[in-house]
């Protein structure tokens, strides 16, 4: 019996274990929720045939239930092709035949491909299987899917927190069935999100098993209030989730709202976010509080848009999201701003095992912090992401990143290729690695900016790479602090190879190393704009400064190079450093060295190993020592308190100015000693100013200081009593002042002494220094013996207007300037009184000199100190004016400044940078330049003028003229090339080629603003450029004015070309002008004026006109007329009164946008005949505007006053032969030169004294006459009792008789001082130049005289005699 009950309890367990498990869903708008009460088993159809809508089985558990549809059935939707049929009951056939067990992995194998094979029932709400029979399909019950949540089995890892779970099959459409608030699913095919699935409130469990879970295009998955955590068993880890990309705000693949998603696996692709301000191509943390935790998986190939190319954390009203990544990939996203992640607001992002790589976007390649949120970086990997702009692998705002411990490397960006830190944001590095990242312009780690701020206290920031900045680049108000970290082996390619300041930045370095980083400016820091750098602990060592260009280059600063920053060493060792200039520091404009502690050591250079100075840089001597050399241009100090100095321990090479310190080692100096402790040798070496084998000596100076030995002189300057030295070949030049010991020069063959101006005195002008003998120290000569010179003075002019300086020679225009330029005289007046002449031999078009090397000019006045004095050439020339220069602000003078500059002639060549001209390169304020000439090749690059380069303010150019070659690129003319503000120019003329090929260049002026008046001018030479381009101004703006003006000479270019100028504004124009000249451009061509916008009256063109463009573009009075109408106002250019010749054009307008017809009056052409009969200028007087009439009313004139010239035409005014002639200025001697034809004129002014000699009285003595005081001009021969030479006497007036008796009580005078040398130089002051006559009458040698009276008395006598013998021998 029990073995029978046995038999049939089997028998019986056999058949319930043949019975299906049934899965079903319900597929419809939206994913149904079905809520399980009890834990009953689920039920199962059991209908053989599919269930209509109306006509439902209700025997069945499922079709028969409340609420059921026919979709519910499990036979519904298995209507299938019959090819189909045949296919599927084979595979049937198969399934039936008896199979071995197998094992685990092949049974998940096919459980994963019975799932697969369910999607192809399409519609079907359930996972199908082929029951028996050909036709019955039957739901399969699914295998047991059990593993943990994060997708892996228990058994294979570490899950101390998680249990395994068994996951429910779901094909990805049906409704998912939660369980107080959880549901535990696997996908068991590919499926397609065609409804948002909506995790809303509940936490769902999603297994991808594998399989894609692919959006429609528009929807995705949702979570609000809820949870979702996504995991997937499949050991390929094949699963993803395939994102939306049309119509997507955020989260392309998932969207969370309030919420926390957890992603242990999966893939998740291709979403796509194309909403102007949405973001997060897979996944938008949106509101409140998400959190996102990345346990695994991978997020790539997503779209953010705008924000976040995988993730948007999107934190509103203060509220704080988290994304927390523990493991994971997040790669190749792209984004506008946050390749990666996007955060805004005050999310948080900790990335503690995750790897961000291969992202991109323009800022924040990886990861953009925007606010007040924080980036916490504990492991993990950042790598190769990429932003086209800022922040290669993170960007912040406001924000905060911290490394404690992950690596971020071989990330790209233009500024900071690893980290850039905005807006107050802040960077704390304690840990990790920062290395291999490259930026293209700057911080090849780190870029900060407005006020953003690094800390540095255990992270290895490593072999980065930038243009400038290697490591870090920090300007605008950053701090970055270093204490404990490594900065090696960085490179820039220019500036900074470690750590690039700027703009008021701080560095304050307290321990750890900058090491082995490279660069060609600052191998270690580079500071530029007032950056500032606290060496206070750590070690700077073995940084290089290397060029590795062959541009030939100095390398400089190994260790630091500042320009303008500030540096304090009180603790760091600066060693091992190396560069061609500076190996431990190079200083320079401005910078601020103070040395109060630390050590410079070992460091290598060509130059100042320690430290290179230039004339700007300036070391605070305050403590500690110094081992290496120094080179210093700039100056040596003691610090204020003088409590302590600095010991220089190695050489010191001087050409700036000490003042301070204490100096163990050679001194060599070759400029100036103030002050300062010297226990070394001291050398005094002085050089040739200008660097060639011979010049005026340069430094050698010493003001002060206490030394142990003698100063060892060879060429210098000495203003105390030390003891000297003096090298064997150098001599010794005492100068005297008011009978002391002013200095003392030591001076060997190959230098001039440097005439040191005495002591200005009042109402009195230094005229130099004078041996006993009267002769003057010379300028530009040697000396061979020693010597001693006097300071004289001169009375009878002090330098001021009324008594201006007389120079008559090259060495008193060195005198003059010295004055001005290093004594700070920039009021000096002066006036000409002979030609100068500075190179004897002249200058080709490309400055090559005719005769050897020529003496270089530099400019009287600077660009700081500008001349402020009169300047009166009187008719003269200053011939051989050369400088070749690359620096801005040249001519005769640099810059004018309320000054006057008259009636001088200028020849040479001039070549600059900026701001050139024949008389200054500026001329500023009040300033005056009247009747002056330029016969000089001029070169340079803006600002460019024959006359002045420049001009601001109220300056008057008047009667100028230019007859040379005018070179350069934009703004440049033949009398000035930039006219600003008020500035008159008047009575100018310009014969000289004017050569550009780039804009505004003109005959006059090459631009004009802000009511400038170009009035009464001409020219005849040739103008091209390239557009704005004019016969007389290339550019009219702002109010500029040209008027009674004309061009004859050929002008071409591109765009905008006019006879007279180039463009006009359209408040301001050109009235009364004409043109003659050929006029040839691209398009915008005129014979008046190519562009016009403004007014033009009363002129005429005469010149042929053609252009490139066609016919449209060129006109014979205008190229193009302006004209639009916007905001209820029209504007327009204006056209009166104008005529042409027939032929020279189409016709008179090429293209006209004013459609004012009593704005633009068509321009009439004329024949010739018409020109020279008067019709033409009749028309011109009676139509115009104004009560001047600038015409000649007396006809038609010749153009010039050459007697062939018979062409005939209407003429200005001021045009008439009889007031052509302008300019220059008659002396006694010779009469004025016309400025504009260069012909004599008028008559000789004998109140115009050329050069007025004093000859103070002397006493007569019995051997020689005396004379009286009188004053001798060697230019009319005359002589005169005052003077201000009004009272003309006689030769003879001036003598006083000699004493026939030697006068009681009186000794004659004896003019030379006893043991006095008298010949000490190569050249001697010459005495008054008198043409061939001796002014001095009261010293004559009278003993030729006196042999001739005896010779004569005697023939006489003899004749006597031999003629009374005769008679009385008869």
């Amino acid at each position: 019996m029990k073995k029978r009950f046995l038999s049939i309890l089997l028998t019986l367990c056999m058949v319930l274990s043949l019975v299906p498990m049934t899965v079903f869903a319900e597929a419809n708008d939206g994913v149904k929720i079905i809520s399980e009460e009890n834990n009953g088993d689920t039920p199962v159809c059991i209908c053989e045939t599919a269930c209509a809508a109306e006509s439902m089985n209700a025997d069945c558990p499922v079709c028969g239930a409340e609420g059921a549809v026919a979709e519910s059935c499990g036979k519904y939707g298995v209507e299938e092709s019959q090819e189909e049929q045949k296919v599927e009951q084979k595979e049937e056939q198969k399934a039936e035949k008896p199979q071995e067990e197998k094992p685990q992995e092949e049974k998940k194998e096919e459980q994963k491909e019975e799932g697969a094979a369910g999607e192809k029932k399409s519609g079907n709400a359930a996972t199908l299987q082929a029951a028996e029979g050909e036709e019955a399909l039957r739901p399969v019950v699914s295998a047991e899917h059990m593993h943990c949540i994060c997708g892996g089995d228990t058994v294979a890892g570490d899950h101390t927190s998680h249990s395994n779970v068994t996951f429910t099959p779901w094909n990805g459409t049906d409704d998912i069935t939660y369980t107080n608030g959880e549901a535990y699913v696997y996908l068991t095919n590919d499926a397609t999100i065609n409804t948002n699935l909506d995790v809303n409130g509940n936490t769902l469990y999603l297994c991808l098993n594998g399989k894609t879970y692919a959006s429609n295009g528009k929807n995705k998955i949702t979570v609000r209030n809820g949870r979702l955590v996504l995991c997937d068993c499949d050991p390929d880890s094949s699963g993803m989730i395939q994102g939306a990309n049309t119509d997507v705000w955020g989260g392309g693949c998932i969207y969370i709202y309030n919420s926390t998603l957890d992603i242990f696996g999966g893939k998740l692709t291709g979403g796509n976010v194309i909403r102007e301000n949405g973001g997060g191509g897979a996944i938008a943390l949106d509101d409140s509080e998400c959190v996102l935790n990345l346990y695994g998986g991978e997020i790539s190939g997503n779209n953010g848009y705008k924000q976040g190319g995988a993730i948007l954390l999107n934190n509103k009203d203060g509220k704080s999201g988290k994304v927390n990544l523990y493991g994971g990939t997040i790669r190749n996203n792209s984004a506008e701003s946050g390749g990666a992640i996007y955060v805004r607001g005050a999310g948080t992002v900790t990335l503690s095992g995750a790897n961000i790589e291969k992202n991109s976007a323009d800022r924040g390649g990886a990861i953009y912090m925007n606010q007040s949120g924080k980036v916490e970086l504990t492991g993990g990997t950042i790598n190769e992401n990429k932003a086209n702009i800022d922040g290669g692998a993170v960007y912040i705002k406001d924000g905060t990143v911290t490394l404690s411990g992950a690596t971020v490397s071989k990330n790209e960006a233009k500024w900071g290729a690893a980290v850039y830190v905005n807006d107050g944001g802040s960077a704390v590095l304690s840990g990790g690695a920062i290395s291999e990242n490259k930026a293209s312009e700057q911080g090849g780690a780190a870029f900060l900016r407005n006020g953003g701020n690094i800390t540095l206290s255990g992270t290895e920031v490593t072999g980065n790479k930038a243009y400038k900045g290697g490591a870090i680049y920090a300007n605008q108000g950053g701090m970055i602090e270093l204490s404990g970290s490594t900065v090696k082996d960085n490179q820039a390619d220019w500036d900074g190879g470690g750590i690039y300041l700027t703009e008021n930045t701080t560095v304050n370095f307290n321990s750890g190393t900058v090491t082995g980083n490279r660069a060609r400016w600052g191998g270690g820091f580079y500071l530029f704009g007032g950056g500032t750098l606290n060496l206070s602990g750590g070690n700077l060592t073995g940084n290089i400064a290397e060029n590795t260009t062959d541009d030939g280059r100095i390398s400089a600063g190994g260790g630091v190079y500042s320009d303008n920053g500030n540096i304090t060493l009180s603790g760091t060792a600066v060693t091992g450093n190396k560069a061609d200039w500076g190996g431990g520091f190079h200083i320079t404009s401005g910078t601020k060295l103070t040395i109060a502690g630390g050590g410079i050591s070992a460091n290598q250079a060509s130059l100042g190993c320690g430290a290179y100075l230039d004339s700007a840089g300036t070391i605070i001597a305050a403590g500690s020592t110094v081992e290496d050399t120094i080179y210093n241009e700039g100056r040596i100090e003691p610090n204020a308190e003088n409590t302590a100095e600095t010991d220089f321990r190695g050489e010191v090479a001087n050409s700036g100015t000490i003042s301070g310190g204490t100096f163990s080692n050679t001194v060599t100096n070759k400029s100036t000693i103030e002050n300062g402790t010297f226990n070394g040798k001291v050398i005094c070496a002085g050089s040739a100013a200008d660097g060639n084998a011979s010049g005026p000596l340069s430094g050698g100076t010493i003001k002060g200081g206490t030394y142990a030995q003698p100063i060892e002189m060879k060429a210098g300057t000495v203003y105390t009593d030390e003891k000297l030295a003096v090298v064997d070949g150098s001599h010794l030049l005492t100068y005297m002042l008011d009978g002391a010991v002013y200095l003392r020069q030591v001076l060997d063959d190959t230098v001039w002494p440097t005439q040191k101006t005495a002591p200005k005195k009042t109402d009195a002008y230094f005229e130099g220094w004078y041996y006993a003998d009267g002769t003057r120290l010379a300028y530009r000569n040697a000396i061979f013996e020693d010597g001693t010179v006097t300071a004289r003075y001169n009375s009878s002019y002090d330098g001021t207007e009324e008594h201006p300086v007389p120079i008559s020679s090259v060495e008193e225009l060195y005198l003059f300037w010295e004055n001005v330029n290093q004594y700070g005289e920039i009021g000096l007046c002066a006036k000409l009184i002979n030609d100068i002449v500075l190179n004897e031999g002249t200058f080709d078009a490309d400055g090559n000199y005719s005769d050897g090397t020529a003496v270089e000019w530099t400019p009287i006045g600077t660009y700081e100190a500008p001349y402020t004095g009169t300047f009166n050439g009187a008719g003269h020339t200053i011939r051989g004016l050369y400088t070749n220069s690359s620096d801005d602000y040249q001519g005769l003078f640099a810059k004018l400044e309320n000054a006057t500059v008259k009636a001088l002639t200028v020849t040479g060549y001039i070549e600059g940078y900026d701001y050139v001209g024949a008389i200054a390169g500026e001329a500023i304020g009040t300033t005056s330049i009247s009747s002056c000439r330029s016969e000089c090749t001029i070169k340079g690059d803006d600002n460019i003028g024959g006359i002045v380069g420049e001009s601001y303010d109220s300056v008057v150019i008047r009667d100028c003229y230019n007859a040379g070659e005018i070179r350069g690129d934009g703004d440049i003319s033949g009398i000035v090339g930039d006219a600003n503000d008020n500035t008159i120019i008047e009575n100018c003329h310009n014969t000289g080629a004017i050569t550009s090929d780039d804009d505004d260049i003109g005959g006059i002026a090459g631009v004009i603003y802000d009511n400038v008046i170009v009035r009464n001018c001409s020219n005849t030479g040739t103008v091209s450029g390239d557009d704005d381009i004019g016969g007389i101004v290339g550019d009219i703006n702002d109010s500029g004015v040209v008027e009674r003006c004309y061009n004859t000479g050929e002008v071409s270019g591109d765009d905008d070309i006019g006879g007279i100028a180039g463009e006009t504004p359209e408040a301001g124009g050109i009235q009364d002008c004409y043109n003659l000249g050929k006029v040839t451009g691209n398009s915008h061509t005129g014979g008046v004026a190519g562009h016009h916008r403004g007014e033009m009256e009363s002129c005429y063109n005469m010149g042929t006109v053609s252009a490139t463009g066609g016919e449209s573009k060129y006109g014979a009075i205008a190229g193009y007329v302006y004209g639009d109408d916007y905001d209820d106002e029209h504007y327009g250019g204006k056209i009166k009164n104008c005529y042409y010749l027939n032929g020279t054009a189409e016709k008179g307008i090429g293209a006209n946008d004013n459609t004012s017809e009593s704005e633009v009056v068509a321009p009439t052409a004329y024949d010739a005949a018409d020109f020279a009969n008067g019709t033409v200028l009749n028309l011109l007087i009676a139509n115009r505007t104004g009560d001047e009439n600038p015409w000649d009313t007396e006809g038609c004139k010749p153009l010039t006053d050459a007697a062939e010239d018979t062409t005939e035409l209407p003429v200005l005014a001021w045009q008439k032969l009889a007031a052509r002639h302008h300019g220059g200025e008659a002396t006694c001697k010779d009469k004025a030169v016309c400025s504009g034809c260069g012909k004599e004129y008028g008559s000789l002014n004998m109140q115009n004294h050329i050069h007025l000699q004093h000859v103070p009285a002397k006493a007569a003595t019995k051997n020689a006459e005396g004379n009286i005081e009188y004053w001798y001009c060697d230019g009319c021969g005359k002589y005169y009792s005052d003077e201000a030479a009004t009272k003309e006497i006689t030769k003879d007036a001036t003598i006083i008789a000699k004493l026939t008796e030697k006068p009681a009580d009186t000794k004659p005078t004896d003019t030379k001082s006893s043991g006095t040398k008298t010949s000490h130089s190569k050249s001697t002051a010459s005495s008054p130049k008198t043409n061939g006559k001796s002014p001095e009458t009261g010293d004559t040698n009278v003993i030729s005289l006196w042999l001739a009276l005896l010779l004569l008395s005697g023939g006489v006598a003899f004749g006597a005699v031999i003629g009374s013998r005769k008679k009385y021998n008869k």
